[in-house]
């Protein structure tokens, strides 16, 4: 491959990484390869194949190049086609062509779960081979595409479970992989296959590639996405450790081993800011954080890291997007100082302001602090004795001195009174910390509370890893203790709920749910603790719907409904107090549950265009079925979409009853404006007020049947038309007696549209008594003929075939045949309908129209001749008319 066809891999890598989305990515893909050509696209593809384990850079351009479907709608099928010769040629790059054939006629669906669970994939093994490298084992022999094959042998690659079994990967590796597994929240209950979650919106954002190079946006993180921050930030890290020991070895900065050192730092900085606008490195006493995610302290860099931070008095150091070379060589120059001599020129963050470093930003705590008489103390201790000092003793120690009360102690200070009980120079001394910890807790233990749940408390710095652990002790501990201590657990797992949500632990989530519902069958019995346990569970599920986790919502408001279809079937020896309490409680719950946000979110997901998130979202309505849900489905009927006003019509049928009971009082309301706001003096509703009575009215007649039949009289006499044209067609589903006579009434209604409708029902009824009036109506009204035409053809009768017998003459018969003749859409309608009810007249008179049109000679002297052009269509009608009359006449004979 020569240098001009060769394509810049490095440029594609570091573009892919900066798209925010797949369709920019599919841009970028297909610039490379089609300005590259064939050859050297391939060349680039297998370059993605072969390094997507080593740099999750080449991972997103790796998903990208097993997606049959996009790269062929992004190149062509020409191109693919040439591609494909190349991959041929070179066996090298044959698993890569044996999953595009794969994945050539995959449904989406199928294909967005397999490349999710890909990617899952390729960080897991990224951050493994890290940890075999830092602990000094054989590196693995796995590639990307025995990955995706791993995926597609297992089978049913739609299944929303990501399942890593440990024998894959050898025994050598288990400790360490389930260590990684569950860190990135995989559960396992042998040991040996782990499985997590995966929901849509997660999965698409997995096989969009966001959850690679860093661990995405905020509260966007995928399931290993945190773990492989923590990896790049300990590499960070890494090799700043390394460069400060080189940089004090060589004394200087322009060593050659320093200056690449430099470069190398440089770059891994850069790509970790690729789709962030910042990073921060953090000191939570000996624990260094990046971001949230807290990092392993097994290695000694990590460790020997967070002592020099701690030496040069800095809190965090965050690196913003911009960085340039010389700014971190400055930086590295600085911190490559003594601790002393940082502290004489006046501290990192004054050095580099000095410098004009602007991409570097450091926080710091101040050197020294004021004592009591207000001269600066000597400056040795450390930043986390100080902490102590002020923040715990200050605060605390002060308190019980005066014999204040504990209970209005600053939130932020006692919580960094505990950091530094977790961690620091207290660390070291166990029994200090420990009795520390119990002085504070057994003067007011809402005290650790506010330490970790508080804003600014330790929840806000915990790694998931701790906080995973916190929620494990926190759901034993909900079914233990006394009632006072279970519900106070409820309360903090409440808490940590959020937590869990806002980082997309959907395993642990599952977990959650799973434990608080197995609570509510008869497992707690306070009912004060049960009342708690049914808040939490509201609280979780109307969080986990606003953010878009409907599963475990819909697994939450099922296991309730569940429990209240239990109570009700109650033998009466079985109901007592106990029970009538949850029954209480259940209801509650769905009502609270209901809540206008929640119901909001749902109803918009009413109007999405994926079927199976629309779907869930009418069953979780239908299950909640309270009367804001009920409320909320009938506005959804001034929606535009008609596809969502179908779903909402379906859902209130579910529903049932409630929906019943919401409609009739509805239409019994009618007449108040506040309710359905009318837009003249006539009475005429607003077109979405119409809505929703019409809907209303056709639920009311499908659900409620005879028994509301004095709810729709009273709709039926509504000055609105529209209004009466809906009552008196919902009305055949209720009752066809009362159907028939509230027509008859209406064939005098001002409005044409209403009268048409009544026609049509009488006609649907088959009512024979109403034939007299419907031809009088005939003579009377020219404009409702036709539908008295069509209405008679149904009912039948000897005068319904005299009126339309004339429609088969054009000479001679009087009135009737003049309408006729001045009606030929009349006329064939005429025709047509006596093929419905004729007798032995109708067939005379047909075969006389038949023969007189077939017959090219008599036709002329009957037929004008501008009729003759429409002998055809007229004819074709007459002939089946006729079939019909003769075919009916021989079977009534035998």
């Amino acid at each position: 491959m020569s240098d001009e066809t060769a394509v810049n891999v490095g440029a594609v890598v570091k573009n892919l990484s900066q798209a925010n989305n797949l369709t920019r990515q599919a841009e970028i893909l297909g610039r490379a390869i089609t300005s590259a050509g064939p050859g050297p696209a391939v060349e680039m593809m297998g370059a993605f194949m072969d390094k997507a384990l080593d740099d999750l850079g080449y991972a997103r351009g790796f998903l990208l190049c097993i997606d049959f479907q996009l790269l062929n709608k992004t190149v062509g099928a020409k191109v693919m086609e040439q591609m494909k010769f190349h991959m041929d040629k070179h066996g090298k790059f044959a698993p890569l062509a044996e999953i595009l054939e794969q994945t050539k006629n995959m449904d989406q669906t199928t294909l967005m779960f397999l490349k999710a669970k890909t990617a899952m994939y390729i960080q897991l093994v990224y951050l493994l081979r890290g940890r075999v490298q830092d602990e000094g084992m054989p590196q693995m022999m796995i590639n990307s595409p025995a990955l995706v094959n791993q995926i597609i042998l297992a089978g049913d690659i739609k299944k929303k479970e990501m399942v890593v079994d440990l024998t894959n990967f050898g025994t050598v590796y288990k400790g360490l992989l389930s260590e990684l597994l569950e860190e990135a929240d995989f559960t396992s209950k042998d040991d040996k296959v782990y499985t997590s979650i995966l929901t849509d919106s997660s999965a698409r954002r997995a096989a969009d590639g966001m959850d690679l190079v860093s661990s995405g946006k905020e509260g966007e993180s995928g399931k290993l996405s945190e773990a492989v921050m923590g990896r790049m930030g300990a590499n960070i890290i890494k090799r700043l450790s390394l460069l400060l020991k080189t940089v004090k070895m060589y004394s200087s900065a322009d060593h050659p081993s320093i200056s690449l050192a430099l470069e190398t730092l440089h770059n891994g900085i850069d790509d970790l800011l690729q789709d962030r606008e910042k990073v921060s490195l953090s000191r939570l006493g000996s624990d260094v954080l990046i971001e949230d995610v807290k990092l392993k302290k097994a290695a000694q860099f990590i460790n020997d890291f967070a002592i020099a931070l701690e030496e040069r008095n800095v809190n965090s150091l965050t690196f913003r997007k911009g960085i340039t070379l010389d700014e971190v060589r400055t930086f590295v120059l600085i911190f490559a100082e003594t601790a002393s001599q940082i502290k004489n020129r006046g501290g990192v963050k004054g050095i580099l302001d000095s410098k004009g470093v602007t991409h570097i930003v450091v926080d710091q705590f101040k050197y020294g602090i004021i004592t009591d008489d207000g001269q600066a103390e000597k400056d040795d201790m450390t930043s986390d004795e100080k902490a102590l000092d002020n923040l715990v003793f200050t605060e605390i120690v002060n308190k019980i001195k005066q014999g204040g009360d504990l209970g209005d102690v600053n939130a932020e200070g006692v919580a960094a009174a505990f950091q530094s009980l977790m961690s620091g120079s207290y660390k070291k001394d166990a029994k200090s910390r420990a009795n520390l910890a119990q002085m504070i807790l057994s003067l007011d233990p809402s005290l650790a509370d506010q330490a970790l749940f508080a804003s600014g408390g330790l929840k806000d710095a915990m790694s998931w890893s701790t906080a995973r652990t916190t929620i494990n002790q926190l759901l034993d501990d909900i079914g233990r203790g006394k009632p006072e201590n279970r519900v106070h657990a409820l309360e903090n797992l409440a808490k940590m709920a959020d937590m869990a949500i806002s980082k997309n632990k959907d395993t642990t989530i599952n977990e959650m749910v799973t434990r608080l519902n197995e609570r509510i069958w008869f497992k707690e019995r306070d009912i004060d603790v049960n009342a708690q346990i049914f808040d939490v569970l509201v609280d979780f599920f109307k969080a986990l719907i606003v953010a878009y986790k409907h599963t475990a919502a819909m697994e939450i408001i099922r296991q309730i409904e569940k429990l209240d279809r239990t109570l009700d079937n109650l033998p009466d020896d079985k109901q007592d107090n106990y029970t009538r309490a949850l029954k209480e409680l259940c209801a509650t719950s769905f009502v609270q549950a209901s809540a206008e946000a929640t119901v909001e979110v749902l109803m918009r997901e009413l109007e999405s265009d994926v079927m199976s998130i629309a779907d869930q979202a009418m069953k979780i309505l239908e299950t909640l079925r309270t009367e804001q849900v009920v409320e909320q489905l009938l506005e959804g009927f001034k929606n535009d979409s008609r596809t969502t006003r179908n779903r909402c019509f379906q859902t209130l049928m579910a529903i049932g009853p409630k929906a019943l009971e919401v409609c009739v009082w509805k239409v019994k309301n009618l007449d108040d404006p506040s309710m359905f706001p009318r837009r003249d003096t006539v009475g005429t509703l607003d077109d979405s007020a119409f809505y929703v009575a019409r809907n209303a009215i056709d639920l009311i007649a499908k659900l409620g049947g005879a028994s509301e039949m004095d709810v729709l009289r009273k709709a039926a006499s509504d000055k609105d038309a529209r209004v009466r044209r809906e009552v008196l067609s919902a009305m055949p589903k209720v009752d066809a007696t009362e159907a028939g006579h509230m027509a008859a009434n209406f064939l005098q209604d001002p409005s044409k549209d209403v009268v048409e409708v009544a026609i049509n029902t009488l006609g649907m009824l088959q009512d024979q008594s109403a034939a007299g009036k419907l031809i009088d109506l005939f003579y009377a009204d020219p404009d409702i003929r036709a539908a008295v035409i069509n209405a008679l053809g149904k009912i039948g009768g000897k005068e319904a075939e005299e009126l339309m017998l004339p429609a088969t003459r054009f000479r001679f018969g009087g009135h009737l045949v003049q309408i006729y003749k001045t009606n030929e859409e009349l006329r064939l309608l005429a025709i047509r309908n006596l093929g419905l009810l004729g007798r032995e007249p109708a067939r005379n008179a047909l075969k006389k129209f038949v023969g007189r049109w077939t017959n090219p000679i008599i036709r002329p002297l009957f037929f004008p001749l501008g009729e003759l052009f429409r002998h055809k269509e007229l004819t074709q009608v007459a002939k089946d008319s006729l079939s019909r009359v003769e075919h009916r006449l021989t079977h009534s004979a035998a």
